[in-house]
């Protein structure tokens, strides 16, 4: 444990919990990017600046400033990485097809893929947790 860095939550749990904490994270911050991808394509439609509406925003404290940026250098949208698709996903699986969530789960996930493959961003982490 000495070697692990500082936590802010320093309270020992069990390995399932540790788990679904991080679950629970990865999912909030992936649904934060794209809600923050439908704001911008609404901007981008009525001509307003996404920018200055980001920076509104950033400043509710119940917000913040982070995983707000929708486009990369490199154009690409949306949730990616190693973590966010595959988590968006396993709480997908875990939720259930039998779950009220179910529909909106399947959305999120479905609108997040295809911003993915339309600006071609990390296109090859997508596909390997996708199987596409």
């Amino acid at each position: 444990m000495d070697l692990l860095p500082e936590s802010p939550y320093n309270i020992l749990c069990t390995a399932k919990e540790s788990e679904m904490g991080k679950y629970m994270s990865n999912f909030m911050l992936t649904s934060k990017v794209v809600m923050a991808n439908i704001i911008y394509d609404i901007c981008q439609k009525y001509g307003i600046d996404y920018d200055v509406i980001r920076g509104i925003a950033c400043k509710d404290p119940r917000i913040g400033e982070g995983h707000l940026s929708v486009v990369d250098e490199n154009g690409g949208r949306g949730a990616n990485g190693h973590c966010f698709p595959k988590d968006l996903s396993a709480v997908h699986e875990m939720y259930g097809d039998e779950s009220l969530g179910h529909n909106l789960l399947e959305a999120v996930e479905q609108y997040n893929l295809d911003l993915n493959l339309s600006t071609d961003k990390d296109v090859q982490i997508i596909k390997a947790v996708f199987g596409i």
